[in-house]
């Protein structure tokens, strides 16, 4: 049981729409129907960078719901944006925290901050609901460590977190 929540889309960075699993996960070393990364972009400026992808891990089960994540790095910012085609349905954008990473809530929903690297590091969740739980954070086979994941439900179809430091 515990193998297969760790292969499990809730078990990873990424988006869950309807408690689905974005991949065909069955036994214990066995997918089916892989998602497949589609529409890879680039982006860069003096500036900027800006990197997005998609991928059709839904497709057998919701008919043409495409996840997009874009991530859009600067100096001292990166902006983590999250999309579905299909907005109807309940998505959920998970990020899991290493266990060395300690997070607090800043006074006011959806803002955190932690420190990483004796740097502070501002998380502010621009659009959708966030909410911080307990986790398990599997290193490799066998070892479970204590840790915490941010989720955000996607509001209309999409997400956006930004990061400051």
């Amino acid at each position: 049981d515990r193998r297969s929540l760790e292969r499990s889309t809730y078990s990873h960075n990424t988006v869950e729409i309807d408690q689905k699993n974005s991949s065909d996960v069955w036994a214990s070393f066995r997918v089916a129907s892989r998602a497949d990364i589609i529409d890879l972009k680039k982006n860069k400026s003096k500036k900027s960078f800006c990197v997005s992808c998609s991928h059709d891990g839904y497709n057998s089960i919701f008919k043409k719901n495409i996840h997009q994540r874009q991530w859009s790095f600067s100096e001292k910012k990166l902006i983590i944006t999250d999309s579905i085609t299909l907005n109807k349905s309940e998505a959920i954008a998970r990020f899991i925290l290493h266990p060395d990473i300690k997070i607090k809530q800043d006074g006011f929903k959806n803002m955190y901050s932690f420190t990483l690297e004796n740097n502070i590091v501002k998380l502010h969740v621009e659009k959708g609901g966030s909410i911080i739980s307990d986790m398990l954070y599997a290193p490799e086979f066998g070892i479970l460590l204590k840790t915490k994941c941010i989720s955000i439900k996607l509001v209309d179809g999409t997400s956006k977190v930004i990061l400051t430091w």
